[in-house]
């Protein structure tokens, strides 16, 4: 009977694993089609001085992003409202921070790449592994070019690149988007947009 009842157990202790490792990878797969619909088509600040939309948006732009993912409502509204949140979080934390870092290419490529890990964290909407590759071409040019921009920027920077050469999805990720993960300015991230562009790194019309 003991046997009998264990092995009951055993079955349905692996039924539930199997049911939450399906529900994981169904969350993970949602969380990024959901982001990236809003980040391609939707701006999450509210106003000129480019605030968080922290409250989300209205049920009708949920219903939209819905129709448009094939994901549930109720769980595209959870997946906006706790990335806005996390956003705000990460965004207070960088604006507030004092990082401390020197311009020892090691040491700057292993702080870069630790924000940028979190950034795919938050929002993960690029490719991550990719983004590490380009983070390491990107750090090639600026010790030729004896140039290092802030952190924020030379994140927003590699995000954009790295999407402008995806081609397993469709459209592209607004800038003002991408900009607002980090807190970079548009002076700042069209600086150096502007100087990849002039030495051939970029074309103009990307």
């Amino acid at each position: 009977m003991k046997i009998a009842m264990t092995k009951v157990f055993n079955i349905a202790i692996k039924q539930k694993s199997q049911d939450e490792l399906k529900y994981s990878l169904y969350y993970n797969f949602a969380i990024e089609k959901v982001l990236r619909c809003v980040f391609q088509t939707l701006c999450f600040v509210k106003d000129a001085k480019e605030k968080i939309l922290v409250s989300g948006f209205s049920s009708q732009i949920y219903r939209e992003i819905s129709q448009e993912t094939y994901i549930q409502e109720f769980l595209v509204k959870s997946i906006i409202e706790k990335f806005l949140q996390e956003l705000q979080n990460f965004r207070k934390f960088w604006k507030y921070c004092n990082i401390k870092w020197n311009h020892k290419k090691e040491r700057v490529f292993a702080k870069v790449r630790i924000y940028l890990h979190k950034l795919h964290r938050i929002a993960p909407v690029f490719d991550y592994r990719r983004a590490c590759i380009n983070l390491n071409i990107f750090h090639k040019f600026l010790r030729m070019e004896h140039f290092w921009p802030q952190i924020s920027t030379q994140l927003a920077i590699i995000i954009y690149i790295t999407d402008l050469n995806d081609t397993e999805h469709e459209g592209r990720l607004r800038i003002q988007n991408i900009r607002m993960l980090m807190n970079s300015s548009a002076y700042a991230f069209y600086g150096i947009r502007k100087r990849l562009i002039e030495k051939g790194v970029l074309s103009i019309n990307e």
